[in-house]
């Protein structure tokens, strides 16, 4: 049996992780494998109760301290000994022998003469496709995470697409090892949708309406959209939800509902905001089909809903979502409001409720598929780095080299 540890913190800008780690939790649950157990850190752990099993332990961890003047102890052990002893002592207090996932400031508690073993995970390499959505300073920032790998020897990645990256930006990391996680997001078929009528009578919707789940940031690419809007007849209706606020470009949802308004799509263009789960759920049910027009993603979780909702996508043809392949796909250019406009106009022409319905009974097929199959491969990833890598002795707190 081995241990791997994993430090979840709340995070209420990047909505895609939480669901990433939602999954993941819910599913090993589900799921475990015998040789695996996992063993959670939270400075809140009473919301991760819902996860403790035989599988998974649920611990209480201090999290990185607030006060500059408590920390500063902490930070001249730091600089003498290369570690934060507070970490290292709960992890080997608790016998970790892996920390999964681990973030920025976890690599730099363990520090880099620890021996701790680590499995670094990078969603992707937007920054690297993308550089004009960033600063320089978060380019340099995630350059230096990405660096890390070369410590630990192993990095996990979420596609393909992000490992061809990777090796393109990275050839000096040539020695890492890959592995790759497609994730899956079937938890969504688990709740029962909400009536048309409780929804209505929350939310500014009516029917027919295609379905937009995406944060407002800018590569979301939600421009395009409104662009194809105007090319399509009044009856076409686009429903949002998401956090509106982009935290690398302030004005950029401003502007773009300014453009909305410019352009009379108020009514057709409608944005709810962040909503709870279970009404996520309930407008992607009754959709004509869901949107999905990044210009870049790691691994979308959008696009894993519809799959396993069995809802028909229209999604831009980034190599990553080619990977993902919905079966009900239309693919277009993420920069031709044209093609999409057409794509949009054909779904709507289509749509039949009756046929939505057939597709709706397939949910828990999908469902039975996908949702071990992933965590299998997870645990297989976590057995086969921690037979390359130091383990927890049993005689005593220190890593030793597995055999």
């Amino acid at each position: 049996m081995i241990k791997v540890g994993l430090i979840v913190k709340p995070s209420g800008e990047w909505q895609g992780g939480v669901s990433y780690f939602r999954n993941l939790l819910s599913c090993y649950r589900k799921h475990p494998d015998p040789e695996v157990k996992l063993a959670l850190f939270s400075s809140k752990p009473e919301s991760l109760a819902q996860f403790r099993c035989d599988a998974i332990e649920v611990n209480f961890w201090p999290g990185t301290p607030k006060s500059p003047l408590w920390s500063l102890p902490q930070r001249a052990i730091r600089r003498s000994v290369g570690i934060d002893p507070i970490l290292t002592g709960i992890l080997k207090r608790h016998r970790v022998d892996l920390l999964s996932h681990p973030w920025a400031d976890d690599l730099d508690s363990l520090g880099r003469r620890a021996d701790m073993p680590a499995l670094l995970w990078m969603p992707d390499f937007q920054h690297k496709r993308l550089p004009h959505f960033f600063t320089e300073q978060d380019c340099a920032y995630r350059d230096s995470l990405v660096a890390r790998s070369w410590q630990y020897g192993n990095l996990l990645l979420s596609s393909r697409a992000a490992e061809r990256d990777f090796r393109q930006f990275y050839p000096e990391l040539s020695a890492v090892r890959t592995h790759i996680l497609r994730f899956a997001c079937a938890s969504a078929v688990d709740l029962v949708p909400l009536s048309r009528e409780e929804l209505e009578s929350h939310y500014a919707i009516r029917e027919p309406y295609f379905f937009l789940p995406n944060q407002f940031w800018q590569h979301k690419n939600h421009t395009v959209v409104v662009d194809a809007l105007r090319q399509t007849p009044p009856e076409i209706r686009v429903i949002c939800t998401g956090l509106m606020s982009d935290p690398r470009s302030p004005g950029y949802v401003p502007d773009l509902m300014e453009k909305v308004k410019n352009s009379g799509l108020e009514n057709r263009f409608v944005c709810l905001g962040k909503v709870p789960f279970p009404v996520l759920v309930s407008l992607m049910h009754y959709s004509i089909a869901v949107l999905q027009p990044s210009l870049f993603e790691g691994w979308s979780t959008t696009i894993e809903e519809s799959k396993a909702m069995c809802k028909r996508i229209i999604l831009s043809n980034i190599d990553v979502h080619l990977e993902q392949a919905p079966e009900r796909g239309l693919y277009f250019s993420p920069d031709s409001s044209y093609q999409l406009a057409e794509h949009l106009k054909r779904a709507y022409a289509e749509f039949d409720p009756r046929t939505e319905e057939r597709f709706a009974m397939q949910r828990q097929q999908f469902k039975a598929r996908t949702d071990g199959k992933w965590v299998a491969e997870y645990a297989r990833i976590l057995r086969m780095v921690c037979e390359e890598r130091p383990i927890m002795s049993e005689g005593n707190h220190s890593w030793q080299k597995s055999h």
